[in-house]
């Protein structure tokens, strides 16, 4: 988890440069939303220099947008769950929004999610 301080394209380039930084030699499959900062120009413009023309068995990088809003098919409604219910958990002895932060951040460091629908998507590994 990389904690940004706004939503965008930028900020989605850069999170996806750093993946790339740190396995360098994988082929990384991304599943997330169709938030508007997963999608557009930039990213598309991105994704193409990164799999620089190749066919798509040979991407370096592929992204997968799940459907939004269905904790059925979309894992990533799971780890929001998670981590509003910490901040639920918390909620009236936090003091500062500092606090309410860090216990959203902790939780999902901490927490293991086993995502019982991706077979939908394909074989994908997680890590």
């Amino acid at each position: 988890m990389l904690p940004y301080p706004k939503a965008e394209q930028v900020a989605t380039t850069d999170f996806l440069d750093e993946l790339r930084y740190r396995y360098p030699d994988a082929k990384l499959t991304i599943c997330w939303d169709n938030a508007s900062w997963h999608q557009g120009l930039v990213l598309r413009t991105y994704l193409a220099a990164c799999n620089n023309g190749l066919p798509p068995e040979k991407w370096s990088l592929t992204l997968i947008n799940f459907a939004p809003h269905d904790p059925t098919q979309n894992p990533i409604e799971e780890v929001w769950h998670q981590g509003k219910t910490a901040i639920r958990t918390l909620r009236r002895a936090a003091t500062h929004f500092r606090e309410v932060i860090a216990a959203f951040e902790e939780r999902l460091e901490r927490a293991f999610f086993a995502f019982p629908n991706r077979q939908m998507y394909g074989d994908l590994q997680i890590a």
